[in-house]
């Protein structure tokens, strides 16, 4: 494969990965300097990572995945 096809195709999956993963750091970015505290004492964007971890683990690492496997 020409080198240049190969560095578009590394390029698109790298701006998809990122893409992935923004959702779950604009979370963090956007609840981590909260004080005030859940019911669980723990920290409020944690809590909401872990309640919707299909949207904010699962997806973005199934994803990122699939890239590198089909890389």
């Amino acid at each position: 494969m020409h080198w240049g096809s190969r560095a578009f195709v590394f390029l698109v999956f790298l701006t998809l990965a990122v893409s992935f993963w923004a959702t779950t750091s604009m979370l963090y970015i956007e609840f981590s300097g909260e004080t005030e505290r859940n019911v669980f004492n723990g920290a409020l964007w944690f809590t909401l990572l872990t309640h919707y971890s299909d949207l904010f683990i699962f997806f973005p690492l199934f994803g990122t995945v699939a890239l590198i496997a089909f890389y």
